[in-house]
């Protein structure tokens, strides 16, 4: 299976309190200044936010930037959190 990139477009804050391992934190209010950086990424990127609204957010941002090689994790990080309830 291909490797996929694991963006986080959360805070900084809620990054540090709970994300993916090996997921990459660049905050939705800062994908604008990163698109570059972000075109180079040849993977799969898999944008993750807290329940999906800032990950569709981010992806539409990257499409407007000619930028198709994104998935949304589905249901969020809250779905898929590793993290004791």
């Amino acid at each position: 299976m291909k490797e996929k990139f694991l963006l986080d477009v959360r805070s900084p804050e809620e990054f540090e309190d709970n994300h993916i391992e090996n997921s990459t934190n660049i905050p939705l209010s800062q994908i604008p200044n990163n698109i570059e950086k972000i075109r180079d990424i040849s993977e799969t990127i898999l944008i993750i936010c807290q329940m999906g609204p800032r990950a569709y957010k981010a992806q539409e941002i990257l499409k407007q930037n000619d930028i198709v090689n994104t998935q949304v994790l589905e249901g969020g990080i809250g779905k898929y959190s590793t993290k004791p309830q």
